[in-house]
């Protein structure tokens, strides 16, 4: 009887190791599969936002109508040296002119009283156009305080006299305040954004020196399609003092 126990003892304790063993496997098993499903949806939704399928927005996102246009795509900075001028730079010309005006030209927007409701800071009706709210994006405003002050930097080129553009009341587009704001609004503005994109250095076999090199990646959002949603919901009426009607105004 001792001998049959003692045959016994040795098969319960393997049984129940084995048991266990099972046991840990199906544990471990079942972690693999949460860690991999897990790993699967968190690509997936990686590849789903690089794919410029939708947009990420951030904690304490302000609602915007154009949100739904954004996507994102990495682009290169160019910085002009030793040639290679952006369609942007230059002395004024009617085809950098062009291409600046083109950039803000359709700056004020119309856009739908459900949208206008969700805005933070709220906006006017249009006079004339019932169920639609003026607005605009302020990518567009920054555009123009910018060719501003790129048109005052070139100001002899076009046959403009700096001095008197600065202190003459009747051209609201140089006066003094109207630039200071302009500077002030791009500084603002990029401060905002703070782009943390970094600049690296690079050798120069010309000045045998190291040297930044602004020619950098950055993840910008996708200027073009910002510019479609600027035309579709381009206001009819280009006047932007036809917007001033006080919306309870009889």
């Amino acid at each position: 009887m001792k001998d049959e126990d003692d045959i016994e003892e040795p098969l319960l304790e393997r049984v129940s190791w084995d048991e266990q063993q099972r046991k840990y496997q199906t544990i471990i098993f079942v972690q693999w599969a949460i860690i991999l499903t897990i790993s699967a949806v968190l690509a997936g939704s990686l590849s789903y936002f690089a794919g410029g399928k939708k947009v990420f927005l951030p904690p304490n996102h302000i609602y915007s109508p154009a949100q739904d246009a954004v996507r994102y795509k990495r682009t290169t900075f160019t910085t002009g040296f030793e040639g290679g001028l952006s369609k942007y730079q230059g002395p004024p010309s009617a085809e950098n002119e062009k291409a600046w005006d083109e950039l803000y030209g359709y700056g004020i927007s119309r856009i739908p009283e459900s949208q206008a409701k969700k805005l933070v800071d709220k906006t006017l009706p249009i006079p004339g156009d019932p169920g639609y709210y003026i607005a605009g994006l302020d990518v567009f405003h920054q555009l123009h305080c910018l060719n501003m002050l790129r048109k005052y930097f070139w100001a002899a080129e076009l046959g403009l006299n700096k001095s008197s553009l600065m202190h003459r009341a009747v051209d609201k587009t140089f006066e003094r305040s109207h630039m200071d704001h302009c500077i002030d609004a791009v500084r603002q503005s990029l401060m905002c954004s703070a782009d943390i994109a970094p600049i690296t250095w690079a050798w120069s076999e010309r000045d045998h020196m190291g040297k930044a090199s602004a020619n950098s990646n950055h993840t910008c959002r996708d200027f073009d399609r910002l510019m479609e949603w600027g035309k579709a919901n381009r206001v009819k009426n280009s006047d932007p003092l036809m917007f001033l009607e006080h919306p309870l105004k009889d």
